[in-house]
């Protein structure tokens, strides 16, 4: 089985660790409270032995109170504060989109808003314009991509758009490009043909059902590619296509010996070294779990915020500690 150079994930184990640590939180709030509770019972019971020891029980109970009301306290603003640095750093991780082919502007523009309330952050979106024919747009496509791969207009106006974003953002920092279907393909002509190695080392790139799957020969920071299993486009891509028939073996391989349930499987692609994930259709309709608005790639959206979030905290805590030593 480890000829097949698969690496299976959970998604259970990824959701688990933001429970655990969601319940870590609620519980130290919890035992703070019960200490508040258990202080004020002592001291209540201390004051009705006599008068002088009233004073003495009241005086106890206000350092109680002090003391838990500063811990709180501290608790907030250092909450407050890591929010603060988490807002400050928000500049030097911007998000961009682009659509897949028969999306009108409503739609693309409703994507977007789904976006940017998954992500809490500012999307700049790039409108990969539809003919309003599914099978002109797919025929366009196909012809982009065989006949016109290095003079095709949108995909040097895509070029420009994420050029544009890199120069809003300060030197460290990195644009996330989030490309769905058909805009996946302008995406991998632009990198190929209108942008160089200094922009595409700064853009991390998910893809989701992507119509030709990217790799790090043209974008060097993270990238990951997403797939449901049912997906048609992956008959279209070679890549995938080849992956998901090894998973499809393992799959069978292992469910003759062991009972497995996982609907998450991340492959990584050997030669570029690149993340293919391939997740299990929600919906079981092909068309909806293609759709960006569908169940399958909402999750995937979701997963992308939670990585997103991580390195936003990651950069605040880096930056605040680099402050406090100086």
């Amino acid at each position: 089985f480890g000829f097949f150079n698969l690496l299976f994930v959970p998604l259970l184990e990824k959701k688990s660790n933001g429970f655990n640590a969601s319940l870590l939180a609620q519980t130290n709030v919890t035992s703070l409270n019960a200490s508040a509770h258990v202080l004020v019972n002592v001291c209540n019971g201390s004051q009705q032995l006599t008068n002088d020891s009233t004073k003495v029980a009241k005086n106890e109970s206000e350092l109680g109170f002090n003391i838990i009301h500063n811990a709180t306290s501290l608790s907030l603003i250092t909450s407050r504060t890591m929010n603060e640095d988490i807002n400050s750093v928000r500049r030097f991780m911007r998000i961009s989109f682009v659509n897949g082919i028969y999306h009108s502007e409503e739609e693309w523009q409703k994507i977007t808003v789904s976006l940017q309330e998954v992500f809490g952050q500012n999307v700049k979106s790039f409108y990969n314009p539809s003919s309003g024919n599914w099978v002109q747009d797919a025929t366009r496509a196909g012809y982009n991509l065989v006949l016109r791969p290095n003079d095709l207009e949108v995909a040097n106006s895509l070029a420009s758009h994420l050029r544009g974003i890199l120069s809003e953002i300060p030197p460290g920092g990195r644009l996330l490009h989030i490309a769905h279907s058909a805009g996946a393909l302008l995406t991998y002509l632009a990198a190929k043909h209108h942008l160089n190695y200094n922009e595409t080392s700064r853009i991390d790139v998910v893809t989701f059902g992507p119509a030709r799957s990217i790799t790090r020969k043209y974008f060097q920071g993270r990238l990951v590619n997403y797939y449901a299993t049912n997906d048609p486009v992956v008959l279209l891509d070679k890549r995938a296509g080849h992956l998901i028939r090894k998973i499809n073996s393992a799959l069978h391989w292992i469910s003759e010996r062991w009972m497995v349930n996982t609907s998450y499987y991340n492959v990584r692609d050997a030669k570029h070294n690149t993340s293919f994930v391939f997740l299990t259709a929600i919906a079981n309709n092909p068309i909806l779990d293609h759709s960006m608005e569908g169940p399958t790639y909402r999750l995937a959206m979701e997963i992308e915020a939670a990585d997103f979030h991580r390195r936003l905290e990651e950069m605040a805590f880096s930056n605040s500690r680099k402050e406090a030593s100086e």
